[in-house]
């Protein structure tokens, strides 16, 4: 689980969210209106990820044993669900924007955005984003 969560919020969250931020929200916003809840989103999902994360490190340096079972397990069940309940909502909104996208922009504007960040990110970036586009 540890492992997981460090490679989630590592490498993949910040590089999408950057991603978005950077590159897919100015070509988008031109024509479509990006709330700034969105954005806002993207800095309170981060600081939460870090959190989860330092609680599983928390729960691994204790050998994941009773001890870590008994006072850091609880923490980290929390505080996942507590992400989840964040990130669910804000996945949501973004698929309705893409709606509102796919209403304003034609399916080769969106391709030459994407190729853009798929450059930007290299190889590894590509890497980390092709399990979810391929789903």
């Amino acid at each position: 689980m540890t492992r997981t969560n460090s490679s989630l919020r590592r490498f993949y969250c910040p590089g999408h969210h950057d991603a978005e931020e950077h590159v897919f929200f100015p070509a988008i916003s031109k024509r479509v209106n990006i709330p700034e809840k969105t954005s806002a989103d993207h800095k309170t999902l981060m600081k939460g990820l870090d959190e989860l994360t330092a609680l599983g490190e928390q729960f691994k340096a204790l050998g994941q044993n009773e001890i870590a079972s008994r006072k850091v397990l609880p923490l980290l069940r929390a505080k996942w669900h507590e992400v989840l309940e964040m990130m669910l909502p804000h996945l949501a909104e973004e698929e309705e924007q893409m709606l509102e996208i796919k209403n304003h922009f034609t399916k080769a504007e969106v391709d030459a955005i994407t190729q853009t960040i798929l450059k930007e990110e290299g190889l590894s970036g590509a890497r980390l984003f092709l399990p979810s586009i391929v789903e």
